[in-house]
């Protein structure tokens, strides 16, 4: 008999490129699906805000400009007038935080690229932008309204860390911007939609025709990531920073 079987050498071989394909192909598989998983609670989040917001409506007007503001004090008093009257009860929070930062959700923080001001980058309540909730799935809605970059009281936006404390608190990956209107017009005022969000935009202005420290790229705050993927059909293309 004539039987014919593969070395140990050539056995050896074969492992070994089995091995660095997957070590090439692992990586990149990984992200993919941390960038599907991300993608999914961002929109999550994101509907759960918006549906707190209409909730609110049937009580207090479908007008949001004829809704009651809190006229004096800091952004962080403002903050918490909104958050208590429209927000929280049409919420599941978990932790309210008001004005205290003693546990890890109060206290948190994410990363940018070259954007470090505070209120695009804190989860802690501060005077000068708002408060902090924690969901029930962990997410973290930090709530500023109020007199945000010289804009007026009605001024309402939202920074949101999807899975919370865990990683990887960043920009843009699991931390995204809404603001009523999105701020930059051609929106809907009565609904959040994503920071500078305008619907007459093309999906490339959030690459490279938005404010230069918050545009969509890798090198800068990415304040826009969540209008880029809106603009895509709630899609991160193959183009998105990561």
């Amino acid at each position: 008999m004539n039987n014919k079987a593969f070395t140990l050498a050539e056995v050896l071989i074969t492992l070994g490129i089995i091995g660095v394909v997957a070590a090439m192909t692992l990586p990149v598989l990984m992200q993919k699906q941390q960038k599907k998983v991300f993608l999914t609670q961002a929109k999550v989040v994101y509907n759960l805000l918006n549906n707190a917001l209409e909730n609110a409506k049937v009580n207090y007007g479908t007008d949001i400009d004829n809704w009651e503001f809190l006229d004096t004090g800091s952004n962080l008093e403002k903050s918490m007038f909104f958050a208590e009257k429209y927000l929280i009860p049409n919420l599941k929070v978990v932790e309210y935080c008001k004005k205290e930062t003693n546990t890890p959700a109060c206290s948190h923080k994410i990363g940018s690229y070259d954007y470090t001001g505070s209120d695009f980058t804190s989860f802690k309540p501060q005077s000068n932008y708002g408060t902090t909730l924690v969901l029930n799935n962990s997410a973290i809605v930090s709530i500023q309204v109020g007199t945000l970059s010289g804009y007026t009281k009605s001024r309402v936006r939202i920074l949101y860390d999807v899975n919370g404390i865990k990683g990887p608190n960043f920009l843009g990956k699991d931390a995204f911007i809404i603001e009523l209107g999105g701020r930059q017009g051609g929106g809907d005022k009565n609904k959040f939609l994503p920071y500078g969000y305008n619907k007459d935009k093309p999906c490339s202005y959030y690459k490279n025709g938005f404010q230069a420290n918050l545009t969509c790229t890798k090198d800068h705050g990415r304040g826009a990531c969540l209008a880029y993927i809106m603009c895509n059909g709630w899609d991160m293309p193959d183009d998105y920073p990561w």
